[in-house]
């Protein structure tokens, strides 16, 4: 009798534990979060008043630091080329434009969204409002450095990617880069010649320049989850990067064949 009032106690206290044990896990993992958030609130901290003078451990001296980096920049530029780094000549306005635009992917990155977001909106309102106007050798300036841009991407997406899941995947690299190019070219072409009456070359040209992949809004991207060890198991940033370099290739080469198909005064053989 005394052994079965005993297992009937421990029963009990089991099934109270059992009961008690989701609301103990909530509290555990309240205190848990309330020591993250203290932690961050003294990391910021540290970061805005730190107790060195290195510039990367605060906000304030790498700021600082930048601004004085940027104002000897254009004192050395004043230097060698005189009024074209006036505040009225145009590498004044490029220079302008590119802190403009960093600064602007900083605090579009504090919203959580891509950099690249705020730079885009900057160039486009600072283009509008009559800023940002090249004329003469500084057009070829900016064409070529645009090209300089991308080819460092793309170098950088290179350097990304792992031999080994490259080889593994390069069925799945290929059907991922040529499939949804040519899918979405062929589709934005029915589209546009039906809905809105282009001709067929028309069309497929618009779909080419649709269905491109921007390496420039890819390649960053995938570099920073890679850099924080997501989807290396499977490979999924090397087969990404690696597809949506392919893709746009594929998109260009295929933009050029059609342009030049469109504009052909010969046999066609001969332009493709």
């Amino acid at each position: 009798m005394t052994e079965l009032i005993a297992i009937q106690v421990n029963e009990a206290s089991t099934n109270e534990e059992t009961k008690l044990e989701p609301y103990y896990n909530t509290i555990e993992d309240n205190v848990q979060n309330e020591a993250g958030n203290r932690n961050k609130r003294k990391t910021l901290i540290n970061r805005l008043l730190p107790s060195t003078v290195c510039p990367q451990q605060s906000i304030p001296l790498y700021l600082f630091t930048a601004a004085i980096l940027l104002l000897l920049l254009w004192g050395v530029l004043y230097t060698l080329f005189k009024d074209l780094v006036a505040p009225q000549g145009p590498l004044f306005h490029m220079l302008f434009l590119f802190i403009l635009a960093y600064l602007a992917g900083q605090l579009t990155s504090l919203c959580r969204l891509p950099p690249l977001l705020g730079m885009l909106v900057t160039g486009i309102v600072l283009r509008n409002v009559g800023f940002f106007h090249m004329t003469g050798i500084f057009v070829d300036l900016v064409s070529t450095l645009r090209n300089t841009a991308m080819v460092v991407i793309l170098i950088k997406a290179g350097l990304g990617l792992d031999a080994g899941a490259l080889r593994r995947l390069s069925l799945i690299v290929v059907r991922l880069a040529f499939i949804p190019c040519l899918a979405e070219a062929a589709t934005v072409c029915l589209v546009s010649h039906f809905l809105l009456g282009y001709s067929w070359l028309w069309g497929l040209l618009l779909g080419f320049i649709l269905g491109a992949v921007s390496p420039a809004v890819v390649v960053p991207s995938l570099l920073t989850l890679k850099e924080n060890g997501y989807g290396e198991d499977k490979g999924i940033s090397t087969l990404v990067v690696a597809a949506s370099s392919i893709d746009d290739i594929a998109a260009i080469s295929g933009f050029g064949i059609v342009l030049s198909v469109i504009f052909s005064q010969g046999k066609i053989g001969n332009d493709i």
